[in-house]
């Protein structure tokens, strides 16, 4: 069996459903491929998209429910309050990751 293709990782993990991202050697952002697209050359850096990371509260059940009460009772307003209270409370502790360019 001869050597695997430069970039069979890719292409199997395309063929397997994933999303693979291309872009030039000598540019900074990558761009999902089409579907349709088996296209993978020499002059191209290709990877897996990365999966989101998103921040997990810090905040208390104490903090939670003061953000809760703190509302009126309403539960339109409950719960928006609780969700701005912990995102506030992420951009305070620095744990708000920002939408990665690439």
């Amino acid at each position: 069996m001869g050597k695997p293709h430069v970039h069979a990782e890719f292409i199997c993990a395309k063929a397997n459903g994933a999303v693979v991202q291309e872009k030039m050697n000598d540019q900074e952002i990558f761009f999902d491929m089409g579907e349709d697209d088996f296209d993978f050359v020499d002059n191209y850096e290709y990877r897996i998209k990365p999966e989101p990371v998103f921040p997990v509260t810090r905040m208390t059940q104490q903090q939670i429910k003061k953000a809760f009460h703190a509302s009126a009772g309403e539960t339109e307003k409950g719960w928006r309050g609780i969700a701005n209270a912990a995102i506030r409370r992420a951009i305070e502790d620095g744990d708000v990751i920002l939408p990665n360019k690439d």
